[in-house]
């Protein structure tokens, strides 16, 4: 990966759940994408092996996924200075 100096390194995050999605298996899907600089280092998508009964499930689901990868990503960042 390359970064120029003149560019802002800091880091964003997105996530996105789409609540049974499909009619046909009911299961919801949910993603999260990573930005550091003008570049995705972290990106998954994934259908949900269960079926989630509420939205809000869901939602609490994906976000502890989340809040893992922003902690495995913030020691990442700190261990390279």
């Amino acid at each position: 990966m390359f970064y120029e100096t003149k560019s802002h390194l800091q880091v964003h995050g997105y996530m996105d759940v789409d609540w049974v999605g499909n009619v046909l298996d009911r299961r919801s899907t949910n993603g999260f994408m990573f930005s550091f600089g003008n570049g995705v280092i972290n990106y998954n998508n994934k259908k949900q092996p269960i079926v989630a009964l509420l939205s809000m499930e869901v939602g609490y689901k994906n976000a502890t996924i989340i809040a893992c990868e922003i902690i495995w990503l913030q020691k990442l960042l700190s261990n390279l200075g």
